[in-house]
């Protein structure tokens, strides 16, 4: 961050006023509103049904921000706001809900209680855990999905390209959600056949694939199937220590050995400089009750749990492929 310090410090004190224009504005879907033209600030209230003088001050600031553009009929989007629209390609428009949404944003305001106590906002303010939270609260769960799937748009094609996944005759994806990574992994490893392991709820509702096994199940209770290849997309982040070890030996225990680990995560740097991953490991600490870690803290984890250390791929992304074998 460049300039004095008191304009450092004056930008990271009022940062949340930005993000959270930019939430309500998602979550009235202003963007969607506007599409490819402009209007007056009256009529896009009425199409959203908010109130004008607001929307016409929160759009003010946007604008000075670079959100958003003002026309002479009115506002319009720009090359910024378009993310904002739900039907984009590489719309970020669920991740603004999601980021914006009650139990995250109250989560992060228990952070205070966390700094003292090391226990996550969510549990303090929700009395549960992120995980239990979204299974009561179905149409957060939707958000949370769509918001996932996202993220995980602007990485697949560098993650693909990065691996070598046409070596491996079964591919695990371990709490691969919908199984966007393993239909695009088997798009380019066609002769693989693959399983996704998740809760039933989220492998029933994937979308089918003639060579995908949907495995329903709990990898804190339920054995692991057998694979020659497991991957686990940003998951052993969302967990502490303790729980991302009993991740890990319950897949040493369904693997031979010799089977792969990968790992796809945005590891830290071991020092100071600016990284992405330092701000989302404060969500990890005030949310989800998870961690981001260095490449070294991976490889530990993996040491304990019965995984010789291989190596790391970069990803064009920013996310790196940390790879490990079953002794």
């Amino acid at each position: 961050m460049q300039g004095a310090p008191e304009d450092k410090i004056l930008a990271a004190i009022t940062a949340h006023w930005l993000a959270r224009c930019v939430h309500v504005i998602a979550e009235a879907r202003i963007a969607d509103h506007l599409g490819a033209g402009a209007d007056a600030v009256e009529m896009l209230a009425a199409k959203a049904g908010v109130d004008a003088d607001a929307l016409d001050r929160i759009m003010r600031y946007l604008v000075s921000s670079g959100i958003f553009t003002a026309a002479p009929a009115g506002y319009a989007n720009n090359e910024a706001s378009e993310l904002l629209r739900s039907d984009e390609p590489g719309s970020m428009w669920a991740y603004a809900c999601m980021i914006g949404s009650t139990w995250q944003w109250e989560s992060l305001g228990a952070l205070s209680h966390t700094l003292a106590t090391g226990e996550t906002g969510m549990s303090h303010v929700f009395g549960v855990d992120s995980f239990a939270y979204l299974a009561d609260h179905p149409s957060d769960q939707a958000m949370f999905d769509a918001a996932m799937q996202s993220r995980s748009h602007r990485d697949l094609a560098a993650v693909v390209e990065a691996g070598d996944f046409s070596l491996f005759p079964v591919i695990a994806d371990i709490g691969g959600g919908n199984g966007s990574l393993l239909r695009a992994v088997l798009d380019a490893a066609s002769r693989s056949q693959g399983i996704l392991f998740d809760q039933a709820h989220v492998v029933n509702s994937a979308p089918a694939h003639s060579r995908i096994v949907p495995v329903g199940g709990d990898f804190f209770v339920d054995a692991l199937p057998a694979a020659n290849l497991y991957v686990l997309r940003r998951v052993i982040h969302d967990w502490g220590d303790e729980a991302a070890l009993q991740i890990l030996a319950a897949i040493r225990a369904a693997a031979a050995p010799g089977a792969r680990l990968t790992l796809i995560e945005t590891p830290l740097p071991e020092g100071p400089q600016i990284h992405p991953g330092k701000a989302l490991d404060i969500v990890m600490l005030a949310v989800v009750g998870g961690r981001e870690r260095t490449v070294a803290e991976y490889r530990s984890l993996m040491k304990s749990t019965g995984f010789r250390f291989v190596g790391v791929r970069e990803a064009t992304s920013g996310t790196a492929l940390i790879e490990g074998e079953a002794e």
